[in-house]
């Protein structure tokens, strides 16, 4: 080897440990702070005498953050343990559709397949694809949505075949393929793909599939009459906000949208396992990773069972699940390899789980989001930023009241608006905040809107001045 190449091997070596170094030392700096940041996030949600939350957040396989607080039985005043298991409900979601993309990999199952072809007296099914149901595109109406049924319906126990009557004759929402709207039946309907293609309840399907071959011991379906071990109880508030035993519902009737229960470790082994490529074949984890458009043209962020995000500028996978009683939140940051899980028995949370889990995996990743504090502003600089702002086809308005800014997005409900300065607001409750952009008078002209603190920006401009 000549000196050249010698030298130029050298420098090679060299440039690769001070990046190495580098990243051990943002690592090893961040672990302390992850600690006060965990620890102050369980604090803030979680009442030590009242339901419970658990935090696991690990980069790679090693946990860098493993904790607990509240009570896993408020009546028998049993403390919350990192170990227990909680219902994950819409987290759910992945596991069936990397059940149903398995197959797909085994051949058993075509992307393409129509409903018809697994269930042939469905409405329109023969135009209604395996796809369309795992991206949510279907258009099939979300029985969720029925009016009252969570007062009496859902506690009914349901085969699958009787929950898909329950839905199968409503209105669609749109067209299959048109457009975007989340419906937890469409994730029924692949349970009952998984029974008719595997000749066994869709449960027990996942649990060959998935669960028994990555030794997920602590995660399965919960049918609300057999033991599991460390179970955490679930709960829910009343109208003046006291901690009550969560309303019943039949688990029947969560079913493959939302009826297993897990811990923080085996959703952790879980996330390593499926982004890691041991549980798909490198098609299938594409295909369950990837957004496909819509035809509407509308945005979503909804790959299969799993959402996309950005956190601190890097692809992230996330799902959030609700059932009665509790709450859970799974995130993966893809190039650090950060996971992030955190679980309670209460479905009225303090805290944002999804928000809590990106603050968590920034600060993992070395890259914390900024802390701001709010300021208070003068009459005439609240009434400079009220007003109506184009928002892509829709809008955004700011009002200013009573020494406060509120603002909301085409009628939906308001929400206070802090400000860090004169030229820069944000939420308490989520990551994200504006800047102002104003011309060479200081008149304000725009927006540029931040979504989960995230670059790039979304440009609204200033189109009239508010009251």
């Amino acid at each position: 080897m000549s000196r050249r190449c010698v030298t130029r091997a050298f420098g090679v070596l060299l440039l690769l440990a001070v990046f190495v170094h580098a990243a051990v030392c943002v690592a090893a700096e961040s672990e302390p702070a992850l600690t006060r940041l965990a620890q102050t996030l369980l604090a803030d949600s979680t009442d030590a005498a009242g339901p419970g939350t658990v935090i696991l957040v690990a980069r790679g396989d090693d946990v860098l953050f493993r904790g607990a607080r509240g009570n896993a039985e408020i009546e028998l005043g049993v403390p919350l343990s990192p170990d227990d298991v909680f219902r994950i409900g819409s987290n759910t979601k992945q596991f069936t559709a990397a059940a149903i993309l398995k197959l797909v990999g085994q051949r058993r199952i075509a992307i393409g397949d129509p409903l018809s072809r697994f269930l042939p007296d469905y409405p329109n099914g023969a135009h209604i694809t395996v796809e369309e149901l795992l991206r949510h595109t279907s258009g099939i109406r979300d029985y969720t949505e029925i009016d009252g049924y969570f007062d009496a319906a859902i506690r009914q126990d349901l085969v699958t075949q009787k929950l898909i009557d329950v839905f199968k004759d409503l209105p669609v929402d749109f067209p299959p393929g048109a457009d975007w709207k989340y419906s937890s039946s469409g994730y029924v309907l692949l349970g009952a793909i998984l029974e008719r293609v595997t000749g066994k309840p869709w449960h027990v399907a996942m649990h060959e599939l998935l669960l028994a071959p990555l030794a997920l011991g602590h995660t399965g379906y919960d049918d609300g009459t057999t033991l599991i071990a460390r179970r955490a109880l679930g709960y829910s508030v009343d109208a003046a906000g006291g901690t009550i035993n969560a309303p019943y519902i039949s688990m029947t009737q969560a079913a493959a949208a939302g009826g297993l229960v897990s811990s923080a470790d085996d959703l952790l082994r879980w996330m390593r396992a499926l982004h890691a490529g041991k549980v798909l074949q490198p098609d299938t984890y594409r295909l369950m990773t990837t957004v496909v458009p819509t035809r509407s043209g509308r945005p979503t962020d909804y790959a299969c069972g799993l959402a996309t995000l950005r956190i601190r500028g890097e692809p992230a996978f996330e799902h959030v699940g609700r059932d009665p009683g509790y709450m859970s939140e799974t995130l993966y940051v893809a190039k650090p390899a950060i996971s992030v899980v955190v679980l309670m028995n209460t479905d009225r949370p303090r805290a944002d789980v999804t928000v809590m889990a990106a603050r968590l995996a920034a600060v993992a990743m070395g890259r914390p989001y900024p802390e701001r504090h709010a300021t208070a502003l003068t009459r005439s600089e609240m009434q400079a930023l009220a007003g109506l702002y184009q928002r892509g086809a829709g809008q955004r308005t700011i009002v200013a009241r009573d020494g406060r800014l509120y603002t909301k997005r085409d009628g939906g409900s308001e929400h206070v608006l802090n400000a860090a300065s004169a030229n820069e607001l944000y939420f308490d409750e989520v990551l994200d905040y504006f800047t102002v952009t104003r011309d060479a008078s200081g008149k304000v002209v725009a927006l540029e809107e931040f979504s989960n603190g995230e670059t790039p920006p979304l440009h609204l401009p200033k189109r009239s001045n508010g009251p």
